[in-house]
């Protein structure tokens, strides 16, 4: 008779224990296939000036936290403030310009104006005078003629009468030529004055544009958040666009995580997933995948159970709510929790 190594009874109960066991095993792989690592992140905001500068003064250190529009940097640009004051110079020239034309037109119309005036009233004159001569004149030939007053001589004849006509013609001739002389003035006054007129709006928005590159020699912080690096000291030159200071958000905005090339096919573009800290705290966040790595990377060393082991997968961001409990660089764990819906 064959003896059995175990009794009935714990056989049975050996047999339930290994079924336990493996469940167990089988639901913690599937959980840690649905788990990976990740680190806490934010995307950093750089101040940086559009052209070549000098650092005046830095007013932040790394590690400062700043408010939105919080001075960070002057900066100084010697040529451009003398450029200001050279175009501000020429605008004062040119409204200057502007109302002596102004005053030398209506200095000269009103000169046109009296000479034509001292003129005319000389010539009316003369014709008065010769009237009064044509009169006595013709008083004396009606007396000859035996009284009769009513006798006219004839005026095609009558020498002082062809003069006072001569004379109101050249007033007609002069008037026109004082009017012609003044529209010749005002148009071509009208013409300086445009273009003076032209010279100041173009000057002036020139002097717009650099007052506003002024303004922006002063950096303002874009965000609220900490002052990561400044890379910049006193009196050194900062060429175009380069980043004088970083400022990261105060909280992380996202996390950058890894799944193993073996099991990336768990996570998805859309995913709701559940992020925690890795340390002793356990503080859970609803996050959302908003971005997968179009390859397969080797994982930072900081993320790998064992350092000197090489481990590959895909990298994954996720998108965290703006008010969480983790630090910016801090190492979390990600979870999924389900696919393409929205935490």
């Amino acid at each position: 008779m064959r003896h059995r190594i175990l009794p009935r009874r714990l056989s049975g109960v050996f047999w339930l224990l290994s079924a336990v066991l493996v469940l167990l095993v089988a639901l913690r792989l599937q959980r840690q296939s649905s788990t990976f690592p990740g680190i806490a992140d934010a995307s950093e905001n750089v101040a940086s000036t559009e052209a070549a500068a000098e650092i005046g003064s830095v007013s932040v250190i790394p590690g400062q936290k700043v408010s939105e529009g919080d001075t960070l940097v002057h900066l100084r640009r010697p040529e451009l403030e003398v450029r200001i004051s050279e175009i501000s110079r020429q605008l004062q020239g040119a409204v200057g310009s502007a109302s002596r034309n102004d005053l030398d037109v209506d200095r000269r119309s009103a000169q046109i104006r009296t000479e034509f005036d001292s003129r005319k009233a000389a010539l009316l004159a003369q014709i008065r005078n010769l009237e009064e001569e044509r009169g006595r004149n013709r008083e004396l030939v009606a007396s000859f003629r035996g009284g009769v007053a009513g006798a006219e001589t004839d005026s095609a004849s009558d020498p002082i009468l062809l003069r006072i006509q001569g004379l109101k013609r050249q007033i007609q001739a002069e008037e026109t030529g004082a009017d012609a002389q003044l529209a010749v003035l005002r148009g071509g006054g009208g013409d300086q004055r445009k273009a003076a007129l032209d010279l100041q709006e173009a000057l002036r928005k020139e002097l717009s544009l650099l007052e506003a590159e002024r303004i922006r020699l002063v950096v303002r912080a874009p965000i609220a958040g900490v002052v990561g690096s400044v890379n910049f000291r006193t009196g050194e030159k900062v060429p175009p666009f380069a980043p004088m200071v970083t400022i990261s958000p105060r909280n992380p905005t996202l996390v950058r995580a890894y799944i193993q090339e073996q099991v990336y096919g768990n996570i998805a573009d859309g995913d709701s997933v559940e992020v925690w800290t890795g340390g002793g705290r356990r503080e859970e966040v609803h996050g959302l995948v908003t971005g997968l790595g179009a390859r397969i990377v080797e994982f930072p060393v900081r993320l790998r159970k064992m350092p000197t082991i090489s481990v590959w997968g895909r990298e994954v961001v996720v998108r965290l709510p703006g008010s969480n409990p983790f630090l910016l660089g801090e190492q979390v764990v990600v979870r999924r929790l389900s696919r393409g819906s929205a935490p």
